[in-house]
């Protein structure tokens, strides 16, 4: 037998011993998020956060063999732009999960456009505090939610002598579930609100005045970033010693940066959903600040460590379905009741929600650096 006969007898039998339905060579997850706009600090370091996690797993050979192909695309904040960029990745990319996603209003948009009800691929960690959907067999949230937050915020308040409060918060769908929770927190206390302003892009100075006319001792806030900034910075004019609470939505450097400077935003507390990033007492907190100095070289935040932990439980779920189907994935999620992902517990045997309740309270120092 020729040499050239022979290649092509290796080729055919090749050929036939080889199926056709051979498992792919990747697993490919896509997430869409706020990378420009509003919020798009926060998009980037979860974003971040997460994409050094998959780089550690596909420098170890992915998971089973098959590296992780992670596809992001940024929505500006715009919720008809998530639900159009959704469509689109479906269709290229046939995705195990759609994870990450960041937005309350971006990801109700999403969740209601009926072909991506119909496409079954689960939603995996949404940076979101509320309950977008009733649907606990495609959407699995592991960060406490809004309640959670609040209720922490109003009995530090009260444990601490300030019981006149005041609420600025956004006149967005976060903005409004805010207020809404901490008026259920207030009333489960039996304690009133004093004002509340919602910010509607108006003059800061006019929402300023509102609240300081109600002399509250406390202000909680559930607004944007920049605009929580502005309010702070023209608030501490007229009443220099009023106590600040924030919710775990607001970023921490943009902050301090619209404030000025790191002294600035000295005693701001501000609700944490995740253990501290910088404080490395968790053996997940070792591990992200191990990545990061290998795959970014840049500090950790509370966002990147969130983005990590988010893709790690991604991960696991991925190595218990075998399987790059949606539908496997699912099952794999929903049939994971306990997990410890290093020290982040993850819990969804009393409430099929939500995976953690942990909530905790930091404080900005004179530095600028958050501690609990």
């Amino acid at each position: 037998m020729t040499m050239l006969l022979r290649l092509l007898a290796a080729l055919l039998v090749t050929m036939l011993t080889v199926p056709s339905w051979a498992e792919p060579t990747s697993i490919t997850i896509v997430q869409v998020l706020d990378l420009s706009g509003p919020n798009g600090d926060t998009g980037k370091d979860y974003m971040t956060g997460a994409k050094v996690y998959f780089d550690s797993i596909n420098a170890k050979g992915g998971v089973d063999g098959r590296r992780i192909q992670h596809v992001f695309r940024d929505d500006q904040g715009n919720p008809a732009l998530t639900t159009q960029l959704t469509n689109q990745l479906i269709d290229d990319y046939q995705p195990a999960a759609l994870f990450g996603y960041l937005g309350n209003d971006g990801v109700t948009a999403m969740l209601n456009t009926p072909r991506i009800n119909r496409s079954g691929i689960p939603l995996v960690a949404p940076y979101t505090g509320l309950n977008v959907s009733s649907d606990t067999t495609r959407i699995f949230h592991i960060r406490a939610g809004l309640e959670d937050e609040t209720r922490k915020i109003i009995r530090m308040a009260i444990n601490n002598g300030l019981e006149k409060l005041a609420v600025f918060h956004g006149n967005d769908s976060l903005g409004r579930a805010g207020m809404k929770a901490i008026e259920q927190a207030l009333a489960s206390e039996k304690k009133p609100l004093l004002a509340h302003v919602a910010y509607t892009g108006q003059q800061i100075n006019q929402s300023v005045k509102e609240i300081w006319q109600a002399k509250p001792q406390a202000v909680i806030l559930a607004a944007p970033t920049i605009a929580t900034a502005n309010f702070v910075r023209e608030y501490r004019k007229v009443s220099p010693g009023t106590m600040f609470f924030a919710l775990s939505s607001i970023n921490h450097q943009t902050l301090q940066e619209f404030l000025g400077t790191p002294q600035a935003a000295q005693g701001i507390a501000v609700t944490t959903v995740i253990p501290s990033p910088s404080n490395p007492t968790t053996a997940i907190a070792r591990e992200h600040i191990k990545a990061m100095k290998i795959y970014r070289d840049e500090a950790p935040s509370y966002a990147t460590l969130e983005g990590f932990i988010a893709a790690k439980y991604l991960v696991e779920a991925l190595r218990k379905a075998g399987s790059q189907d949606p539908q496997q994935v699912a099952k794999a999620l929903t049939t994971t009741r306990h997990l410890d992902l290093g020290g982040y517990l993850l819990d969804f045997s009393s409430d099929a929600k939500r995976g953690s309740r942990y909530v905790d309270l930091a404080v900005f120092s004179r530095s600028g650096v958050l501690t609990n």
